[in-house]
């Protein structure tokens, strides 16, 4: 009998789950390193190996967390995305009433936006990954995830009604997402500031839900 025979059902459940811890460990340093990095010098300039020696791990184990430099862009991304999401939520739990929720989110935006390296950083990774066909799903589908967390949030902070049921609680989640996008990208290259980006994108959310509650 091997050695892994001779273990019990409980010891080998044990080192499966060790595995799995040192695995979820390897992925976090991974994924702070790669995160700092790929901010500071953008997608392209930035190697896996650059991200292994911060990590302190192996350029193999990353290509055995992340199929591509590319698929762990977009996870450091996506980490970073979750926390500013998960603040927006718990600022806005504590908000009452319409003005407060929008002054919270114009003060979140504020904050963010100005965060030019982060900005530079999402376009790179959306033009390398979209004019590699291999890699243009990798752009849908994080796009689409950000696109959905922050409908979910204004789903449920805002209370949005269609109430001529033309899907444009869809069209609204939208159009705000891409002024987003939009007034993130003008501060990124001087065209507009803090205060007028977050200024514009109250406006825009507030014209948005004051629309789908009109009759």
């Amino acid at each position: 009998m091997t050695g892994n025979q001779t273990r019990t059902p409980h010891q080998r459940a044990g080192q499966a789950r060790t595995r799995a811890q040192a695995q979820a460990h390897t992925r976090e340093l991974v994924l702070r390193a790669a995160e700092k990095l790929f901010l500071a010098k953008g997608l392209h300039a930035t190697t896996v190996a650059e991200i292994a020696a911060a990590a302190g791990r192996t350029q193999g184990s990353i290509y055995g967390n992340f199929d591509s430099k590319e698929a762990l862009c977009w996870a450091a991304l996506e980490r970073r995305y979750q926390r500013m999401f998960a603040e927006l939520e718990t600022r806005l739990a504590d908000c009452d009433g319409l003005a407060d929720k929008l002054a919270t989110v114009a003060q979140w935006w504020r904050a963010n936006s100005s965060d030019d390296a982060l900005t530079l950083l999402v376009a790179e990774f959306a033009v390398a990954a979209r004019r590699d066909p291999e890699r243009h799903p990798i752009v849908t589908n994080a796009f689409t995830l950000v696109r959905d967390t922050f409908g979910s949030i204004f789903a449920e902070h805002f209370e949005p009604v269609d109430l001529n049921g033309n899907g444009l609680v869809d069209v609204a989640t939208l159009g705000v997402f891409s002024t987003g996008i939009g007034l993130a990208v003008g501060q990124a290259v001087s065209m507009s500031d803090a205060d007028m980006s977050a200024n514009v994108l109250s406006e825009t959310l507030s014209l948005w839900v004051k629309r789908l509650q009109t009759p």
